[in-house]
């Protein structure tokens, strides 16, 4: 993302793991420019923030970074993006987990119960019923192609980024 948004962006991540990787890794270069609302915890929250933002800010690019938990909570909301003509970039890890709680009951209690999905959900194709343009991404190169398409289009994009859901998130790294 360091590479392909505008410094002018304004980036929202949502209440889990992957907002940890943007905070760890996605360089501000603005003040006033990323926004993670720790002190609640409620899953899904960025999705609502982002459209507010974007019919605040109509001339700004507008980012959500959220997973896939946070969209099976609140991704109806993509729908009322599509109706108020909110051009927000909805940035979906997908790991069929609720990487957080699972990681951390693991670490904790040593297993997790009830946060691996069965069955994952396509996300691009749940967006995509919305009516919103949708990419599934399963690589960096094609992440980076359908930010920057994304980028070009004013609409509502959801771009799903498949991850491994072994891999631990940079708040469980340390030692």
């Amino acid at each position: 993302m360091n590479h392909v948004l505008p410094e002018e962006s304004i980036l929202f991540g949502d209440d889990g793991s992957h907002t940890f990787y943007a905070i760890q890794g996605y360089d501000i270069k603005r003040t006033g420019t990323f926004f993670f609302d720790d002190v609640f915890g409620a899953m899904g929250h960025a999705i609502g923030y982002s459209i507010g933002a974007k019919l605040a800010a109509p001339n700004k690019k507008v980012i959500c970074l959220t997973g896939d938990g946070c969209m099976l909570m609140q991704g109806t909301e993509v729908s009322t993006a599509v109706n108020a003509h909110a051009a927000v970039i909805f940035i979906v890890l997908n790991n069929s987990v609720l990487d957080m709680v699972d990681k951390g009951m693991k670490a904790h209690v040593g297993k997790a119960v009830g946060t691996a999905l069965e069955s994952p959900v396509q996300i691009a194709n749940f967006a995509a019923s919305m009516g919103a343009t949708s990419y599934t991404c399963r690589t960096s190169a094609h992440l980076k192609e359908s930010l920057e398409r994304a980028l070009e289009r004013e609409e509502t994009t959801v771009i799903e980024v498949i991850v491994d859901h072994n891999e631990i998130p940079p708040t469980m790294r340390r030692g």
